[in-house]
């Protein structure tokens, strides 16, 4: 049930980011800005908090995301961590499953199967984003590094909860 959501960028300056893609053919539209933050409560696998700017577009009809760690509220984060030692760029390939129960599958039964083979868990939080807001929505996500590699996958699931 999965689908292809996003191809992620992770950057040091997410405006600088933004204003160099939007010379190059191919972006479309406007870019959908957010700021979320996931607490200490939300990490299930991590090392600290960490907050961050990402920013969506459509690319030739694939969906780029560009996030940018925040850099006085992700300090010993993952994505820090990952920013000091590595360079900006390409950094995961999303998969979004549209309901809770196949995620949690793939949680269960995947991700296990994933790491007999080298894969490693990085990041995985769950929680509310934006809560109370019109935008809220429920999330989980786990981020898997692939062995030998500093390409990273995504899944994810995610419910708008919010009084839209």
């Amino acid at each position: 049930g999965a689908e292809l959501n996003h191809i992620g960028y992770i950057v040091k300056d997410l405006e600088k980011t933004i204003q160099h893609f939007s010379n190059f053919p191919g972006f479309q539209g406007e870019w959908d800005i957010h700021r979320t933050a996931h607490t200490e409560e939300m990490i299930k696998v991590g090392d600290a908090p960490y907050e961050f700017y990402y920013a969506n577009i459509d690319l030739f009809g694939t969906p780029l995301e560009v996030i940018q760690p925040v850099a006085e509220n992700s300090k010993g984060s993952y994505f820090d961590q990952y920013l000091s030692a590595h360079e900006e760029g390409m950094h995961h390939i999303a998969y979004r499953f549209p309901n809770a129960d196949d995620y949690a599958q793939v949680i269960d039964k995947c991700v296990p199967s994933l790491v007999s083979e080298g894969y490693r868990v990085v990041s995985h939080a769950a929680g509310a984003q934006w809560p109370g807001t019109a935008e809220e929505i429920l999330f989980e996500y786990c981020y898997l590094s692939a062995p030998a590699s500093n390409l990273f996958f995504e899944v994810f699931w995610a419910e708008a909860v919010g009084n839209v």
